[in-house]
């Protein structure tokens, strides 16, 4: 009867697991090669730390918080950076990417989960842009997410006005 009365409140409501995305993604859409060879600050733009459902799936709920999406999305943006000789440092860089994740959403699908993110950034004083990513390159939500979270910088450096801003010194 105890085992009944532990049981049955995890079976009614299900269960909520943290979504934990990582910055070691090994592929990604491919993007212009270009050096910045300047110094370079990117900065987490998301105010919120509130935890969000990222993916309910059936049982289980996958929640998380946008301020730490975008914390694992400047990750993966230094580590592209850092390839292109760009010098990370918050003491008067020269360039700066102010960077937020949206939106970041994962659903059950036949052969494994999928994601969108949404991700804003803003370069300087004069130019902001959303990008939007879609993935399904993962078995589990958490490298799914990651993913998404990857390519949607892919797509931030295939826009003509950030590489031109990165690399005009």
């Amino acid at each position: 009867m105890k085992k009944v009365i532990v049981f049955l409140p995890i079976m009614l409501t299900g269960c909520v697991q943290p979504l934990k995305t990582e910055a070691d993604v090994l592929e990604i859409s491919p993007f212009i090669e270009f050096n910045v060879n300047e110094t370079i600050s990117v900065t987490n733009a998301q105010s919120s730390h509130d935890e969000v459902v990222v993916a309910d799936l059936d049982l289980m709920a996958v929640t998380g918080s946008k301020f730490d999406f975008t914390e694992t999305l400047i990750e993966i943006t230094e580590q592209e950076l850092v390839k292109r000789k760009g010098i990370i440092t918050s003491n008067n860089p020269k360039k700066e990417l102010s960077l937020s994740v949206d939106d970041l959403s994962c659903k059950k699908g036949m052969f494994g989960p999928s994601c969108t993110t949404k991700i804003s950034l803003t370069i300087g004083s004069d130019y902001s842009a959303v990008y939007t990513a879609y993935s399904e390159n993962g078995y589990t939500v958490n490298d799914t997410a990651s993913h998404t979270l990857a390519e949607a910088m892919s797509a931030m450096f295939r826009d003509p006005k950030v590489i031109a801003y990165l690399t005009d010194s």
